[in-house]
C-alpha cells in the first residue's frame, strides 16, 4: 500500500504543472520535477547542475537573504514574486511560495514554482490601455468646458431634446423651441432654407452644415456657422444628432471691410500717376514696387533691399542715402528730391516722400511713399529764369507747364520744351494747332473754342481739360494762358501754363465718396455714432442712430440732453471723463448703462476722438458706442465661478510656468497657513517643501506631453506639519498653444493614509500570527508528509483516483472548492455530483496519453479551469508505461474572470463614449481647415509675408489637430476590436487571395 501511494506521489511530482523544487540552505539544487526546468528553459539534467544563485538575477540577492531569514524563523515562505534567469538570458517572472522540512536530519526547502509571464503581460496591457482612455477622456472634458460654441443634441427623427445652450443665448424657454419651435429665433429671409437642409441631412441622415442668423436675447441677430453630424449605432441606425452653432458675425464684417478697403487700395495704387512704394521697419524694401520697376525697369532682385539707390543719379545717392537713414532711425516724415534713371536711361526729378505705418503699440510696421515727377517743375524754373515778363506772366498763371504762342495763336516749338517733355511729342508735330492732339478727344472741340475766342478777344485763355502724357496716360489740367503786349497794346505772344490738377480732382471725388461712406456706414454699423462741438456739446445731426437707439428728439439730445439717457448712477463719472477730455484734447474713453426706447439699460464701451483743423485745433468730436452688455454678463458670471473656486474645499493653486501663484484659494488658506496676499505673485516654492514620488522632470515631462499629472505628495505647512495630498494637475494654455499656467488642486488624504497604514500593519501581524500557528501544526507532520504537505498547501485544488475510479488523495483546496467534508470522497468518483469531473477523469482513462481541461462550476457560484491526466508507473526500459490512475487540478479563476469582463466591459463602454466627441472634434477641425483653404487665404494678400508664416503656422496647427483627431480614433478603433475579439464577436470573411 505504501509503495503504491509513494508511486502516487512520484507521478504527481513529475506531471505537476506548477514547478516543484527541493534544494538545501546554500542554494543546491536536490531534486526538481520537468515544470521548473521548463520554466527556465532547460532539461531536468541541465538544471541540477545548477546552483540556486545561476539562476537568480544579482538585484535580487538582499531580498533572498531576508526570504531565508524568515523561513529559518518560521518554516515557511511565499508566496511572493520575484524573476529568475531563463536559458536565453531574459528574466522570467514567477510566482514561489514553499517551507522547510527536515530529512535525514538535514534542514531541506521544499518550493512551488508558478510561471506568471501571462499575467504580467495582462496587467501591463490593461494599464497601458487604461492609461489611454484616461488621457483621451481627459482631453475630452477639457473641449467640452473650454468650447464657447452653442451645443445642441437632437433625436434621430430631428426633434431636439438637449438645447441649454440654445435656450441661453435666445432667450427661448424650452416649451417655444422643442418640435421645430428653435426656428422661430432664426432669421425670417433664413429660416426656409435652413429648414430644408436640416431636413435633407435627417432624411439622408449625412453631415449637416448652414450658416444663418440667430437672434439673441436682446432681440439683435448675429450670423452663426451651423454644423451637425449624426451618430450611428453598430447597425448603421442615426441613434442622436450632436452639433454646435459657432458665432462667425464679426468674422462677417471684419471679411466684408476688409475686401472693400482692399480693392480700395489697389485702385488708388492703380489710378495714381505716382510711383508707390513700401519698405520694412528697418528701411528695407518689403513688397514689388511695380510703378518703380515699370518706370526705371529694375527687376524685382535688382531693387530688393537698398539696390533701388542704383536708380537715383549718382550726385544725389550720399544725400539720398543720408535723409533715409536718417527717417528711419529717427521714425520722422521722410522728404527728398532726386533724379531717378527711366528705363530710356533720361534721368527725370522726383519728390519723395514716405511716412511710418504705425503698430498699436507705437513700433513702425512698415513704410508707405510715393515718388511724384516734378521734373516738369524745375524746368519750368529754369524757364521762368529767362525773362522777367514771362516770370510775372507764369506768377499770374501759376504754372507747370509752360508754353508759348504768337500773336495769331500758333504753338512755338522752341518755347515748349515743357509741353514736349510731356506730351513725349516732336517739334514739328506741335507746330501749329498740333498742340491740340495730346488732349482728349472729348475736351478737344471745347478747348479749341474757347482758345479761338481768347485770340480773337485778347482776353484771359481759362479752361479745364485731359492732356495726354508720353506714357499715353491722360491726367487733367488746370490751362491759363495770357497775353503779353506790346507798347502799343497789341499782343506780342501768347505765354501760359498747364497746372496739373488730377490728384485734386481725385481728391474731390474721394472726399465725395468718402462722405457717402461716412453716411452709409454710420446707417449700417451696429455702433452708436455721434459727434460734438469742439466744446463737447451734442450735434443732433451727427446723432441719428443714437436718436434711433434712445428714443430721444433732436431737440432732446440736442447739447447736454443725451445724458438723460444714462443711468443715473453713471451720470457723474461720464460727464466727469467728458470733461477732461474735452478740457485737455484727448481720446474719450468710458463705459456706462445706457437706456434704450424700450427702456431697458444696457452696457456700453464709449470712446470718442477729436478731429483737428489744420492748426491744431478741434473742428469736431467723432465717436461710438459699441454694445458690450454680454460681456459684462460674461465677466460678472465668470466672477462667481472664481467665487466658487475660492470657497472650494480642496487647495486650488493657479501659477505660471515660472512657478509663480497668480490663485490661492481660501482651501488652500486653511490647508497651508499662508494667506492669498502673502504667496501672491510669488514662488510656490517659497512656502511649500514637496516630496514627489517620482523626479520632478519627469513629473514636468508628463504634464507637458499629456497635459496633466496626478499623484500623492508629500507638503510641508506653515505650521511645520507633514501632509500628504493627492495632487492633480492641469497644463493651460494661451491661444498660440504654448503651455502658460498650472492649475493645480490638492486634497487632503494624510487621515486616509494614515488609516491604510494601520490597516497594513494589522494585516501583517495577522498574517504572521496565521503563520506562526500554521508552522506550529506542520512542524509536527513534516517528518512523515513530505511531498503530501507541499500538495496540501497548493492553492489549486487536487483530486486522485486510481485505474478503479476510486478517490486515493484530495487536499484542502478541492475540499473548500466544492464545500465538501473529507467523508464525502471515501468511495468512486462517480459518487460525486460535481458537473463536469466525471467527464473529465473518464476521458483520461480512454485517452491516457492527453491533457484535458475545462470550466467547471465551484460552489458560490465561483468559477473554476480544471486540467485532468492520466499517471503511469515508472516501470522497465524495454517495457511501456503502465497507467494506474488519474490526477484533478483545480483552480479557482472567478477573480480572473470578473476582472476580464470588467476590463472588456470598460473598453467597449469607455470607446464608445469618447469616439462621440472626437467626431466633432474632428468634423469640425475639418470644416475649419476647408474654409480656411478655400474662403479665406485666396484672398489674403501673398506679398505680406508675415501674414504667410501666420497661414502656414494656422494651417500646420490645424493639420495636427486633424492628424491627432483621426490618429486617436484610429486607436479608439483597435481597442473596440480586442474588446470584440475578447468577446469572441469578431466575425472572420474567408476569400481566395493571389500569391502574386
Amino acid at each position: 500500500m505504501f509503495n503504491q501511494i509513494d508511486e502516487y506521489n512520484s507521478q504527481l511530482f513529475e506531471q505537476c504543472p506548477v514547478g516543484l523544487v527541493l534544494c538545501r540552505i546554500d542554494g543546491t539544487l536536490i531534486s526538481i520535477n520537468p515544470a521548473y526546468a521548463a520554466i527556465l528553459g532547460r532539461t531536468v539534467s541541465e538544471t541540477l547542475n545548477l546552483n540556486y544563485g545561476q539562476i537568480t538575477p544579482e538585484n535580487y540577492a538582499i531580498a533572498d537573504q531576508v526570504t531565508l531569514e524568515n523561513l529559518e524563523q518560521t518554516g515557511r515562505y511565499g508566496p511572493y514574486e520575484k524573476e529568475l534567469i531563463h536559458k536565453d538570458g531574459y528574466l522570467v517572472p514567477v510566482r514561489i511560495s514553499g517551507q522547510m522540512i527536515e530529512k535525514d536530519g538535514e534542514q531541506l526547502i521544499w518550493s512551488s514554482v508558478e510561471d506568471i509571464s501571462d499575467l504580467r503581460r495582462v496587467q501591463q496591457e490593461r494599464q497601458h490601455t487604461e492609461q489611454i482612455l484616461k488621457q483621451s477622456e481627459a482631453r475630452y472634458r477639457s473641449l467640452v468646458t473650454a468650447t464657447a460654441q452653442i451645443v445642441w443634441v437632437s433625436t434621430p427623427d430631428g426633434i431636439y431634446f438637449e438645447l441649454g445652450s440654445w435656450i441661453a443665448y435666445t432667450g427661448q424657454s424650452l416649451a417655444e423651441a422643442e418640435n421645430g419651435g428653435w426656428i422661430d429665433a432664426v432669421h425670417p429671409d433664413d429660416r426656409a432654407y435652413t429648414e430644408k437642409v436640416w431636413s435633407a441631412a435627417v432624411a439622408n441622415q449625412r453631415m449637416y452644415q448652414i450658416e444663418y442668423r440667430i437672434r439673441g436675447n436682446d432681440g439683435n441677430y448675429r450670423y452663426f456657422w451651423v454644423w451637425g453630424v449624426p451618430i450611428l449605432e453598430e447597425d448603421g441606425n442615426v441613434r442622436e444628432w450632436i452639433g454646435t452653432c459657432t458665432d462667425i458675425h464679426d468674422r462677417k464684417l471684419s471679411e466684408t471691410e476688409k475686401q472693400y478697403l482692399e480693392a480700395r487700395y489697389r485702385s488708388l495704387v492703380t489710378a495714381t500717376s505716382q510711383m508707390v512704394w513700401i519698405t520694412t521697419s528697418e528701411g528695407m524694401q518689403k513688397a514689388d514696387m511695380s510703378g518703380w520697376r515699370a518706370y526705371t525697369g529694375q527687376t524685382v532682385a535688382e531693387a530688393d533691399g537698398w539696390g533701388w539707390i542704383d536708380a537715383v543719379h549718382p550726385d544725389d545717392r550720399p544725400h539720398t542715402a543720408e535723409v533715409w537713414s536718417a527717417a528711419v532711425a529717427n521714425e520722422s516724415l521722410y522728404e527728398v528730391e532726386y533724379r531717378v534713371r527711366g528705363k530710356d536711361g533720361s534721368y527725370r526729378y522726383f519728390f519723395v516722400c514716405g511716412v511710418p505705418v504705425l503698430e498699436e503699440d507705437g513700433s513702425i510696421r512698415e513704410w508707405v511713399g510715393t515718388c511724384t515727377d516734378v521734373h516738369d517743375r524745375r524746368l519750368a524754373e529754369k524757364t521762368l529764369q529767362q525773362s522777367e515778363e514771362r516770370f510775372r506772366s507764369l506768377v499770374t498763371a501759376s504754372s507747370q507747364i509752360v508754353w508759348l504762342t504768337t500773336h495769331e495763336g500758333l504753338a512755338v516749338s522752341c518755347e515748349m520744351s515743357t509741353w514736349l517733355a510731356y506730351t513725349g511729342q516732336s517739334a514739328d508735330e506741335i507746330e501749329g494747332l498740333g498742340w491740340l492732339d495730346p488732349i482728349h478727344p472729348d475736351d478737344r472741340a471745347r478747348t479749341a473754342q474757347a482758345w479761338s475766342n481768347a485770340v480773337a478777344n485778347q482776353s484771359l485763355f481759362q479752361t479745364e481739360y485731359q492732356l495726354r502724357g508720353k506714357d499715353g496716360s491722360y491726367r487733367h489740367f488746370f490751362v491759363c494762358g495770357t497775353p503779353i503786349l506790346e507798347a502799343d497794346g497789341s499782343v506780342r505772344e501768347w505765354i501760359g501754363t498747364c497746372t496739373d490738377i488730377h490728384d485734386r480732382k481725385q481728391a474731390e471725388a474721394e472726399n465725395q465718396r468718402l462722405q457717402e461712406r461716412y453716411r452709409s456706414l454710420v446707417t449700417a454699423t451696429s455702433q452708436i455714432i455721434w459727434g460734438a462741438t469742439p466744446e463737447g456739446l451734442a450735434i443732433s445731426r451727427e446723432m441719428l442712430t443714437w436718436m434711433d437707439y434712445t428714443g430721444q428728439s433732436e431737440a432732446e439730445v440736442e447739447g447736454w440732453g443725451w445724458l438723460d439717457q444714462i443711468h443715473p448712477d453713471d451720470r457723474a463719472s461720464s460727464t466727469e471723463a467728458w470733461n477732461a477730455a474735452v478740457a485737455n484734447r484727448g481720446i474719450y474713453q468710458t463705459e456706462y448703462r445706457l437706456r434704450s426706447k424700450d427702456g431697458a439699460y444696457r452696457y456700453f464701451s464709449v470712446c470718442g476722438t477729436p478731429v483737428l483743423e489744420e492748426d491744431g485745433s478741434i473742428r469736431e468730436w467723432i465717436g461710438a458706442c459699441s454694445d458690450i452688455h454680454d460681456r459684462k454678463l460674461a465677466e460678472a458670471e465668470n466672477q462667481r465661478l472664481l467665487d466658487m473656486l475660492n470657497h472650494s474645499s480642496d487647495a486650488i493653486i493657479v501659477r505660471d510656468m515660472s512657478d509663480k501663484i497668480s490663485h490661492w484659494n481660501q482651501g488652500a488658506e486653511r490647508l497651508y497657513g499662508w494667506t492669498r496676499e502673502e504667496v501672491k505673485d510669488k514662488c510656490i516654492q517659497t512656502f511649500i517643501k514637496k516630496t514627489f514620488p517620482k523626479p520632478k522632470q519627469e513629473i514636468i515631462a508628463e504634464l507637458l506631453e499629456q497635459g496633466n499629472w496626478e499623484g500623492e505628495v508629500e507638503h510641508l505647512t506653515h505650521e511645520g506639519k507633514l501632509i500628504t495630498v493627492q495632487s492633480r494637475w492641469t497644463l493651460q494654455r494661451d491661444i498660440s498653444g504654448q503651455p502658460c499656467a498650472v492649475l493645480e488642486i490638492n486634497t487632503d488624504i494624510t487621515a486616509r493614509k494614515q488609516v491604510e497604514i494601520a490597516l497594513r500593519q494589522l494585516n501583517q501581524d495577522l498574517e504572521a500570527r496565521v503563520i506562526e500557528r500554521t508552522a506550529a501544526l506542520q512542524n509536527t507532520l513534516a517528518e512523515a508528509q513530505g511531498l503530501n504537505a507541499i500538495l496540501d498547501n497548493l492553492a489549486d485544488g487536487l483530486l486522485v483516483a486510481d485505474t478503479t475510479g476510486q478517490i486515493t488523495h484530495f487536499n484542502p483546496a478541492f475540499l473548500a472548492m466544492y464545500g465538501l467534508t473529507a467523508s464525502a470522497l471515501n468511495g468512486h468518483y462517480r459518487e460525486l455530483s460535481l458537473s463536469g469531473l466525471a467527464e473529465l477523469i473518464a476521458q483520461t482513462q480512454s485517452h491516457p496519453g492527453e491533457v484535458f481541461s475545462a470550466e467547471v462550476a465551484l460552489t458560490k457560484e465561483r468559477i473554476g479551469q480544471a486540467v485532468a491526466t492520466a499517471i503511469f508507473k515508472k516501470t522497465a526500459d524495454q517495457e511501456p508505461a503502465a497507467c494506474f490512475g488519474s490526477a484533478l487540478l483545480i483552480r479557482d479563476v472567478t477573480a480572473e474572470k470578473e476582472i476580464d469582463k470588467m476590463k472588456t466591459d470598460f473598453i467597449s463602454t469607455v470607446s464608445h463614449e469618447l469616439r462621440t466627441p472626437l467626431t466633432s472634434v474632428l468634423g469640425f477641425a475639418s470644416i475649419i481647415k476647408e474654409k480656411l483653404e478655400t474662403d479665406v487665404f485666396p484672398i489674403l494678400p501673398t506679398e505680406d509675408r508675415k501674414l504667410q508664416k501666420t497661414i502656414k503656422r494656422v494651417g500646420d496647427n490645424l493639420n495636427i489637430i486633424v492628424s491627432e483627431a483621426e490618429r486617436l480614433t484610429s486607436l479608439i478603433n483597435d481597442v473596440l476590436d480586442i474588446a470584440k475579439m475578447e468577446a469572441g464577436k469578431v466575425e472572420w470573411q474567408m476569400q481566395p487571395l493571389a500569391s502574386s
